[in-house]
């Protein structure tokens, strides 16, 4: 699945949920077309919504760097489950440096291990 946000361009690379934790980790390749630059990803404005319709909390901040046309692999999320039955992420919208600015996605298929 791939995104475009300003000269950005966002490919999400894998969902996995781990059973024992209780967590989605959310990998994304960016690579931005613009000058160099760092940002915070994540924060109170990203959201997901599993396919039974729960809202998911559990986001994190992280900041990365970005150097003009350099793909940089990116591990966004941990986020907390609310049904361990969770096969999809209905919704899934990634803050990229405030709370206007974000990436989203559709029907993200879950991976599950262990």
């Amino acid at each position: 699945m791939i995104a475009y946000h300003g000269n950005y361009t966002v490919q999400l690379l894998q969902c996995t949920a781990n059973r024992g934790n209780q967590e989605i980790e959310i990998v994304l390749l960016m690579t931005n077309r613009g000058v160099n630059e760092g940002m915070y990803l994540g924060a109170s404005s990203s959201l997901a919504i599993d396919n039974y319709g729960n809202t998911l909390s559990g986001f994190g901040t992280q900041y990365y760097e970005f150097p003009t046309g350099v793909p940089v692999k990116v591990t966004v999320n941990r986020i907390k489950l609310a049904d361990p039955r969770t096969t999809m992420l209905s919704y899934y919208k990634i803050e990229m440096k405030s709370s206007n600015n974000f990436v989203e996605f559709r029907n993200v298929p879950v991976g599950w291990m262990n």
